[in-house]
């Protein structure tokens, strides 16, 4: 029996979610297939419920398209959530997620754990220890501790059984993940709605109920890139698959150039197809964005309503130098309330941070006058994150007062309502942004607190230029002391780059005759690899070692060429030797302008505690390289630094670290040319006797234009 939209909400969301009238209609849209519709509706008002609601209950597959990959990250929980609401309801017999970025191609299969689920895990053991590449078998068990036991590959399968068994007796709800290969992992982690049964693999060719990927990972898998014996499966599951889609571009208002070009190219391809359905959804989708969807491919507008609660804003204008003191005086006269503190950048955070927490008792945690204080930014390792965002909702959800001193990674994709919130001068977009973490549920009050009317001389880079900010700073004294006037800043102020970027759209139509219209004539156009998605910026992948990490014995894995980049990464993981399996993304400028080595940047000793290597696109280390020579290009190559540092990565002991990045490049400008000099000592002994420093150019895109 199929369910209406009442009925559907709450056995997915909950018995007592009423959906939105916003809700309501895009549930129509897509149960009438039309061809898309742009969703324009606030933060918190549940853009992500409105697709993935009708889509899980009328059995289409949902595509979610982000522009990046935290935005991903932020929503992997969450589609586990719905998907196992379904299973538990009955409603299907197994649903599968798919996660699709950059480095990661992972699909959760999930199904209701039952007497024949450790008979399934068996059997796979089975069949691994009967290969010559097996390995070994992991069992971990997670929220309770570093419970992880190994069985090599003469493991007694009664004995795995037994343990498996053990775990999962005396649970109420858990999820057990295994994933197989030659190394067998096992994972059980406590949950609150079931019991779960999850095979987690890699390869998926996009045939899942769920997908979440970002606008670059899609477009790829557009054209069919990847392994070629299994290249155009993507294209087909695009486009030739019967089973009707929905795909979902969010947070659309971000694109522009070169991405929004792609943007439009793609919607055209998908709406020629009947059985897909096109979302546009965005909190900030300004007038001249939504009116040009409408015109030139009939996109109706949904507008969510006013569902948050009630606040107003008060702006502090006052002398840069006092901003630190103004923000601890509100924070101090509402220490007892739920606070979210955002800074411009990560070392300003910090300062509020160190000023303001106190140890506590718990030494996991600070706290101000007995109030839990927390440190949140994109440089915290994803483990770290992902704790400390549950344990933040958790207290949140409660009611509880706490501290959260954060950056821009908390303005989207956090369902987060604090009574106050606390913002340096910002861009408008990330203004409203921001306030939607304030009286985020209807019914509740808050007040936004704008320090500043003008960014810091250190954030002058953030301005956009496309921004009047003086008209600006004038709506936002009009109404101070009233409600965000976000209409009106929507409208007026908030600007796009809607032009269209002629090269990139010649090209996405040669590659589209070739793949789909199978035009012989442009398969060397699409054998060359090119696709342009975005200005791109150089940039590295920086994987931090821990004090005890053997470098003699991971230089000579990379020499030998044994293992490739993933196998590297898990290798150090299992000695205990790095932090976390997902290296941190730093830009090859921002590393060189990095100033916190301030007394480590004498560069004698780094060749003991860097490695520095280049990867091809098969993601294994470079075979003529191993090390960095003069010719890496991070065009070409995607560059890894293993790092040692000299001091501990977090500068208090209770492990709310600051990273502070190594200052190992130096950057030149020549006219539109940048050079990066990669310094001698950083090279291996192989390089001992080369004669200066490595030289690695790129263009300054945004020099040119």
């Amino acid at each position: 029996m199929q369910l209406d939209c009442d009925s559907a909400y709450k056995e997915i969301c909950g018995q007592e979610f009423i959906p939105f009238e916003h809700q309501r209609e895009v549930w129509t849209q897509i149960s009438e297939n039309r061809p898309g519709f742009c969703l324009q509706s606030g933060t918190g008002s549940g853009k992500t419920e409105a697709v993935i609601v009708p889509a899980l209950a009328f059995d289409k597959r949902l595509i979610m398209v982000y522009p990046t990959r935290s935005l991903v990250d932020d929503q992997i929980e969450r589609a586990k959530r719905y998907i196992r609401k379904m299973l538990t309801a009955k409603r299907a017999i197994r649903r599968t997620l798919i996660v699709d970025v950059g480095g990661v191609e992972d699909a959760y299969k999930y199904r209701m754990f039952d007497e024949k689920s450790v008979r399934i895990i068996l059997d796979q053991i089975r069949f691994w220890t009967s290969t010559k590449n097996f390995k070994e078998i992991l069992v971990s068990e997670n929220n309770t501790g570093e419970s992880r036991e190994y069985f090599d590959k003469n493991a007694d399968i009664q004995t795995v059984e037994r343990r498996l068994k053990e775990l999962t007796s005396n649970r109420k709800g858990f999820e057990l993940v295994f994933s197989v290969g030659p190394k067998i992992t096992v994972d059980i982690t406590d949950i609150e709605d079931g019991q779960f049964l999850v095979l987690k693999t890699r390869k998926h060719y996009y045939g899942g109920d769920v997908i979440l990927t970002t606008l670059d990972k899609f477009i790829y898998r557009f054209f069919g890139y990847g392994e070629r014996k299994w290249n155009l499966l993507y294209p087909y599951r695009f486009l030739l698959n019967p089973k009707k889609s929905i795909i979902a571009f969010d947070e659309a208002h971000v694109y522009d150039e070169v991405a929004y070009t792609n943007f439009v190219r793609l919607i055209s391809s998908l709406i020629a197809n009947p059985k897909i359905t096109v979302a546009l959804m965005s909190a900030t989708l300004p007038n001249e964005f939504t009116d040009f969807f409408k015109s030139k491919f009939g996109f109706e507008l949904v507008k969510g309503g006013d569902y948050k609660g009630e606040k107003t804003y008060e702006i502090h204008n006052i002398d840069p130098t006092a901003r630190n003191e103004k923000i601890l005086e509100i924070i101090t006269q509402n220490f007892n309330k739920k606070t979210i503190v955002v800074r411009n950048t990560v070392a300003n955070a910090f300062r509020i941070y160190s000023s303001l927490s106190q140890p506590s008792d718990d030494k996991e945690r600070h706290n101000f006058k007995g109030v839990p204080v927390f440190f949140y930014h994109g440089r915290l390792f994803d483990f770290v994150k992902s704790s400390r965002y549950k344990e933040l909702k958790k207290i949140d959800s409660a009611g509880e007062p706490y501290i959260l001193i954060t950056t821009h990674a908390i303005e989207v994709g956090c369902d987060l309502s604090s009574d106050i919130m606390v913002t340096d001068f910002c861009n408008p977009q990330q203004l409203i942004q921001r306030s939607g973490r304030c009286a985020r549920k209807k019914g509740t009050y808050g007040v936004l607190h704008i320090i500043g009317s003008k960014l810091l001389e250190e954030e002058t880079y953030l301005e956009e230029d496309l921004i009047d900010y003086q008209n600006f700073i004038e709506i936002l004294s009009d109404n101070n002391g009233k409600s965000l006037p976000e209409e009106k800043m929507r409208n007026e102020i908030i600007k796009h780059r809607l032009a269209k970027d002629e090269i990139t759209d010649a090209l996405f139509r040669l590659m589209y005759s070739y793949v789909y219209n199978f035009d012989r004539t442009k398969e060397t156009l699409h054998g060359s690899g090119i696709l342009v998605t975005r200005s791109w910026e150089p940039s590295v992948s920086m994987v931090l070692l821990k004090k005890d990490a053997d470098l003699k014995r991971i230089r000579e894995i990379v020499s030998e060429r044994r293992k490739n980049v993933e196998e590297l990464l898990d290798f150090l993981l299992e000695q205990k030797w790095s932090y976390s399996v997902n290296p941190i993304k730093i830009s090859l400028e921002s590393l060189c302008k990095n100033e916190g080595m301030a007394k480590h940047n004498d560069l004698k000793n780094l060749q003991q505690e860097t490695i520095v290597i280049g990867v091809d696109d098969s993601r294994t280390i470079n075979e003529e390289k191993g090390y960095v020579e003069g010719n890496l290009n991070p065009y070409l190559n995607e560059i890894y630094v293993f790092y040692k540092p000299h001091e501990p990565l977090n500068r208090n002991p209770y492990g709310f670290g600051l990273v502070t990045l190594p200052k190992i490049f130096n950057l030149k400008s020549v006219g539109v040319k940048k050079r990066v000099l990669i310094k001698k000592q950083l090279m291996s002994d192989d390089y001992k006797n080369w004669t200066g420093d490595v030289k690695v150019d790129y263009i300054d895109l945004s020099a040119i234009s």
